[in-house]
């Protein structure tokens, strides 16, 4: 073991292509995995020094949690003052991760005051270490959605050709990995971490979906990962409800998909055009829900398994992902861009018992008329104009017995439109 560990990468590989005996001892011990626990600047492994991730703070726009995830020791960013990655994309802070029992009882005092930096950084409303690391996860998830232009009638943001993170990558699902595995540290030292991730979800399960009680629906998904509550087809359902309301404002207005039209709430039993462009309208969002399911059931399949157990499995593989699993999980996110209907998302959610179409189509107006009463969201437009811009899109669009399609908005006038709450006051409109 001691001469295979001294050897250099290429060297090894050779040696186990030549010897299978050779090669089962490297398979058996994990040597290609332990040889990449090193910081990529001083190739100090984490027996010898404590190893972590450069982290940052996006300050453009949403201020999200970003790491390359290339590991540096605390020397080197400490006392060598190194601040950019293997990629020369910069960071400010060191977040220490758990690579084994003997290193997690190293670097795990380190581990709080860093999470309560990124939170004040991240503009975070709660400080819990939980809440800090599910922000952390939610931005990776996210940032792996963006390999595809988010579909939408406007030009979209494209991402930067730097980022290792913007590609639905083994490293980024790794990375995921990693901080589950901090999280299972820190839950399984601390009860009231797993009793407070069970108060959101019941809470939640019980009414309390609002934006104050619940800023941030990803941040909900990774509490379920420590929670002890079983996921039902109802906390499932409650999750796609809650997320189809908050997606309302992002459909309608120009900001997000620009589909004004569908303000007009038709009284037919089914519209395909609301089925298939209120899911077009929101795929991001439907995406980051299916692989957080499609985690959860590799991560976590069932609440059997302790947060224990879970834990010390990751330790035996150093906080790597099980056999496979990365290389699969990379591959179902490239299939989940595919996705393009709500009943095969279901699919894909696990949803049993699905709703039907007429119930279904009902359902997707009621979500606007509760983003509205919720205050995510105002009528930007009267019902007049929304149903003129309707008929151009969708000429046999069903008519309410009173109301008639007028002219088209001009351009000027859908620009100054806003659905928005606190930009302008609310077109007053009853509900349908």
């Amino acid at each position: 073991m001691a001469t295979l560990e001294d050897l250099e990468f290429e060297d090894l590989i050779a040696f186990s292509h030549a010897w299978p005996r050779v090669a089962n001892i490297v398979a058996s011990y994990d040597l290609i995995r332990l040889r990449e626990l090193q910081c990529f600047f001083s190739k100090t492994t984490f027996r010898n020094t404590k190893l972590g991730v450069g982290v940052d703070v996006s300050s453009l726009g949403k201020r999200s949690i970003e790491s390359e995830f290339d590991l540096i020791s605390q020397e080197a960013f400490r006392d060598l003052a190194i601040r950019n990655s293997v990629h020369n994309i910069s960071f400010k802070h060191w977040l220490p991760l758990p690579l084994s029992r003997r290193h997690w009882k190293s670097v795990e005092g380190d581990v709080a005051p860093v999470l309560t930096t990124l939170s004040t950084e991240a503009g975070l409303l709660s400080k819990s270490p939980i809440e800090v690391l599910a922000a952390f996860m939610n931005d990776i998830v996210v940032r792996l959605n963006m390999i595809e232009a988010h579909p939408s009638r406007k030009t979209q943001y494209h991402a930067g050709q730097k980022s290792t993170l913007r590609h639905a990558s083994e490293k980024a699902i790794e990375s995921y990995f990693h901080l589950f595995h901090l999280i299972l540290c820190l839950a399984t030292e601390n009860e009231e971490l797993v009793s407070a991730a069970n108060s959101k979800i019941t809470g939640f399960m019980n009414g309390q979906t609002s934006k104050v009680a619940c800023p941030n629906l990803g941040h909900l998904l990774v509490y379920l990962l420590i929670s002890d509550i079983p996921i039902t087809d109802m906390v499932r359902k409650t999750i796609i409800t809650e997320a189809i309301t908050r997606n309302v404002v992002w459909m309608l207005d120009k900001r997000g998909a620009n589909m004004p039209e569908l303000s007009y709430l038709e009284p037919d039993k089914v519209s395909h055009y609301r089925l298939r462009k209120t899911f077009e309208a929101s795929r991001t969002s439907y995406r980051l829900l299916m692989f957080s399911e499609l985690f959860r059931r590799i991560a976590r399949p069932t609440n059997g398994r302790s947060l224990v157990k879970l834990r010390d499995e990751l330790f035996d593989r150093h906080g790597a992902p099980p056999a496979g699993a990365a290389l699969h999980l990379s591959t179902e996110v490239r299939r989940l861009h595919d996705i393009d209907n709500f009943w095969d998302f279901f699919v894909e959610m696990g949803i049993e018992q699905k709703p039907g179409i007429e119930w279904f189509t009902a359902h997707l107006r009621d979500c606007i008329n509760n983003s509205m009463a919720k205050g995510y969201s105002i009528w930007g437009l009267s019902e007049y104009t929304a149903l003129a811009l309707r008929c151009q899109l969708e000429p046999t669009v069903g008519l309410y017995a009173n109301l008639y399609p007028g002219y088209a908005p001009r351009h000027w006038e859908l620009q100054q439109a806003t659905f928005f709450p606190n930009k302008k006051r609310s077109q007053k409109r009853s509900r349908r």
